[in-house]
């Protein structure tokens, strides 16, 4: 049996030619992509330590100087692969004037754990490019420190309604847990709606009382406009993930005092809202919102299931009872009406 080894992989001519390293490198800047590659992998390939020098010198200048972006981010790839990029020309690509040559920087600076890499890459959560900012929420994941955990909290304000930045986001958010809870808790309502299931998630797991404590005082410290809806979006996760910041005070991790104080603050405003649900005086948007938020408490479930129960009669709006009985409808509560 003679086996066929198929047809002898194809070389470009102008690879062939190349004899120096000067040669091999030039055509890494080369505007046709199949004498990159080869050029690239020759380059990978070539152990000798002349040549590796001069081959090194070739792509920081390409780097530094090529027209081409394609091939500036190749010649950084290739410097990674020879163990030769230095923390001085990645940062030089950081501030590279093309995205996609700062998106490929920001994922070989990961790899780094240098201050002055990460605060130059943290920069880059201003960037006006969408994946570059993606790329380095990603990142940050890697990294520890503040720097790391602003650009995070930085690239989650900007991009709240991106679905694939909010998985990156979310991704690296716990190496950064309590700094990330708490800007999340200071931002504008729409990040806070795009974190809080996940962070609760998180909180719920961990079981931490700290950042539970930053989630509830920020929470119940919302404008009085924007109060009901902000605490509903926390407390109704947590009633989905069946716990309670009562449970996670009795039995979680870390120091009772901050979160015990906001519990006390919030016990205050769940009472004052359970005036505000019984008093025919206040707007009906208000009373019911009021008694949602109620039937998501332990401690005020049963007397907010009642309330909502009294909106389920032909007087009251379809709207408002359809309301009602989708809060219904999430207890669990064995007495449900």
């Amino acid at each position: 049996m003679v086996r066929d080894p198929g047809p002898a992989p194809r070389v470009p001519v102008a690879v062939r030619r190349a004899r120096t390293p000067a040669e091999l490198v030039a055509l890494v800047d080369s505007g046709n992509a199949w004498q990159r590659d080869f050029a690239a992998a020759l380059v990978v390939r070539d152990d000798d330590p002349a040549r590796r020098r001069a081959e090194v010198g070739q792509l920081t200048s390409l780097v530094r100087s090529s027209a081409r972006p394609e091939a500036r981010l190749q010649s950084l790839w290739i410097l990674e692969a020879l163990h030769a990029l230095d923390d001085g020309l990645l940062v030089a690509a950081l501030g590279d004037a093309h995205p996609r040559v700062r998106e490929q920087a920001v994922q070989l600076a990961e790899r780094r754990d240098t201050p002055t890499v990460i605060e130059r890459a943290a920069l880059l959560a201003a960037d006006p490019d969408p994946k570059v900012c993606l790329q380095l929420a990603l990142a940050c994941g890697e990294w520890s420190g503040q720097a790391a955990a602003d650009a995070l909290a930085a690239v989650a304000r900007r991009f709240p309604d991106d679905p694939l930045v909010r998985t990156a986001v979310t991704s690296s958010a716990l190496g950064h847990f309590e700094p990330f809870a708490a800007a999340v808790a200071q931002s504008e309502p729409a990040v806070q709606a795009a974190y809080h299931e996940p962070l609760v998630r998180m909180t719920a797991g961990r079981r931490d009382r700290a950042v539970l404590a930053t989630l509830l005082a920020a929470a119940v410290g919302a404008p009085a406009d924007r109060r009901i809806a902000a605490l509903d979006e926390l407390l109704s996760a947590m009633h989905r993930l069946g716990t309670d910041p009562w449970r996670i005070l009795a039995d979680g991790v870390g120091p009772e005092p901050p979160l015990a104080t906001a519990l006390g603050q919030l016990d205050l405003e769940l009472a004052r809202l359970a005036k505000v649900a019984e008093d025919p005086a206040s707007p009906d948007d208000t009373r019911l919102a009021a008694a949602r938020l109620l039937a998501s408490t332990a401690a005020f479930e049963p007397r907010g299931l009642a309330l909502l129960s009294r909106w389920l009669v032909p007087q009251v709006d379809p709207a408002r009872q359809a309301a009602a009985l989708d809060a219904l409808g999430r207890s669990s509560a064995a007495d449900v009406p």
